[in-house]
């Protein structure tokens, strides 16, 4: 990073042209992507990306677009933020609220106003950069049917939950009848204890001429 560089991240005043301008005068975060990218797919096994410090020819770009077209499924445009991650998502198998999450990376990042001059600078020293945007772009048939397949998965997600839903009252039906059949059984029993008991057999004349008059009546 250099001290310079470091100085001025741990000030909070300053100025973000100036730290934009000492960081393009520093390789790190010269064509960051290009060249971690560059590392990852030809280089050997390494913490630190190789860097280069001139344009990349236009064989070496084409190059790199074809591997990450060829490693990766997806490639992210920050303008389709809700459709990427929905998409990638999808892909990764889990659960994704991208307007909560579109609010969250709102509500947690401020884009500093930089003036032209610094903006035109960026643009130079990151040169490969925007050139590997252009050539690797997904295509936008594959972004329409991950984005597709993204509202699928949440469709099947939204079917799963009711399911879910009438399953859970499916088991509270089975456990009310559960109790109501043990309450019967009990019932049950009481009944046939008191046939059992001595009053029962006491009181069996009684029941009998009871029984005569609700049929003569």
């Amino acid at each position: 990073m250099g001290e310079e560089l470091y100085a001025l991240f741990r000030n909070p005043d300053t100025d973000p042209n100036e730290l934009a301008r000492v960081a393009c005068r520093t390789p790190y975060y010269r064509n960051y992507y290009f060249n971690t990218l560059w590392s990852v797919l030809f280089g050997r096994p390494t913490l630190e990306p190789t860097y280069y410090d001139s344009l990349i020819d236009e064989y070496h770009q084409l190059k790199l677009a074809a591997a990450v077209h060829e490693r990766f499924v997806y490639i992210g445009m920050y303008p389709h933020f809700k459709e990427t991650a929905s998409a990638i998502a999808h892909l990764l198998d889990f659960t994704f609220d991208p307007e909560a999450e579109i609010v969250h990376v709102q509500n947690g990042s401020e884009k500093p106003a930089l003036s032209a001059e610094t903006m035109t600078l960026l643009h130079e020293v990151n040169a490969d950069e925007y050139r590997l945007l252009s050539l690797i772009h997904t295509p936008e048939v594959v972004e329409t049917g991950l984005a597709r397949a993204a509202s699928l998965r949440l469709d099947s997600d939204s079917t799963h939950a009711q399911v879910e839903r009438l399953n859970e009252r499916v088991r509270e039906l089975e456990i009310a009848c559960a109790r109501q059949a043990a309450d019967a059984r009990d019932a049950h029993s009481q009944l046939a204890a008191l046939r059992m008991s001595r009053s029962w057999r006491l009181t069996a004349p009684m029941r009998a001429i009871l029984r005569r008059l609700r049929s003569d009546a």
